[in-house]
């Protein structure tokens, strides 16, 4: 009887070794080989994972946002997209960003007037500016700039060159740090002698000039002087003399100083006046200097330059500006 009981309960034990398919039931410290289970195996990490069907239908969840979401911020942070650069806002120059303040006199060739106009070439720049009789403006040919009638009764419709113009405008498409400013005084037909200190024209220059600088509150000097006469005083062998007067008197101003350029341009036709103007290259001052007329066309007259001279005497004078300026 005793022997049965054994036999019994050998047979119960037996069965709960087995499973119902076959299979053998592993205890929880032993692996598939009926060996114990080492302790220290890593966990394997969620990517690893075969994911878990889910119990209802519904849309499919990739593996890899299953593994953006399993794996937190830090996985955020190493596939997050820099954000796209933004387009940079242009700049918008005005009369207070000038930084080279010209003054332009002379005769009739300063003026300008009387040529032709081309929209195409003729073109404003954001940094030229010129100051109008409405105060500064960006610099546009169909302004008035001087006499209340520049360059022609009806500028707005019928607009003539200036070098001044294109003298600003070459200064700035040259440097990218420069915003040009530049007023302009002439007097057509007029000797040197009309530019005498404390002369009727000479104060009509000098209230222009402090005019335009106060309305520049960072300004209080000028940049530079262009000097374009000499066709009234042609056959003058001491034209020089009286033109280092008008350097003296200008550098004598406390709108202008000697460490500044002061730049005159030849005339058209007149040898003996252009011999004496060129001297200037070689003066053996750094602060004056002169652009020749080499191949300029002019007007029918002969003395006047036409608009094709003009936008190239106002490349001239740039490169000479920005050649003498520091």
């Amino acid at each position: 009887m005793f022997s049965c009981v054994r036999l019994l309960m050998a047979g119960a034990i037996a069965l709960a070794l087995w499973g119902c398919d076959g299979s053998t039931v592993i205890g929880n410290d032993q692996d598939a080989t009926g060996q114990p289970a080492p302790s220290d195996i890593p966990v394997q990490s969620d990517q690893q994972t075969t994911p878990v069907a889910s119990p209802e239908p519904g849309p499919t969840v990739s593996d890899s946002s299953t593994r953006g979401a399993s794996s937190g911020s830090q996985s955020n942070n190493n596939t997050t997209t820099p954000p796209a650069p933004q387009p940079s806002t242009p700049r918008t120059y005005s009369a207070s960003d000038i930084t080279d303040l010209i003054l332009v006199t002379g005769q009739s060739n300063a003026l300008g007037s009387q040529t032709a106009y081309d929209a195409n070439i003729d073109v404003p720049h954001e940094r030229a500016f010129a100051f109008t009789s409405e105060g500064w403006r960006q610099a546009d040919l169909h302004q008035i700039w001087d006499r209340n009638w520049f360059p022609r009764t009806h500028p707005g419709e019928d607009p003539s060159n200036n070098f001044a113009f294109h003298m600003a405008r070459n200064i700035a498409l040259k440097d990218s740090n420069r915003v040009v400013g530049f007023i302009l005084v002439s007097d057509p037909g007029q000797r040197i002698e009309n530019w005498d200190l404390n002369g009727a024209f000479w104060k009509t220059i000098d209230a222009r000039v402090i005019d335009a600088i106060n309305q520049l509150p960072h300004k209080s000097t000028l940049d530079g002087v262009l000097w374009h006469q000499g066709e009234s005083n042609a056959g003058e062998s001491d034209y020089h003399q009286k033109l280092y007067q008008v350097i003296e008197n200008f550098r004598n101003q406390s709108w202008f100083t000697w460490d500044k350029p002061f730049i005159c341009g030849e005339t058209a036709n007149y040898e003996l006046i252009n011999q004496q103007l060129m001297a200037l290259n070689h003066d053996g001052d750094h602060w004056t200097g002169c652009v020749n007329s080499d191949h300029l066309t002019t007007q029918s007259d002969g003395y006047h330059f036409d608009a094709h001279a003009l936008r190239e005497l106002g490349r001239r004078y740039a490169d000479k500006y920005l050649s003498m300026a520091r």
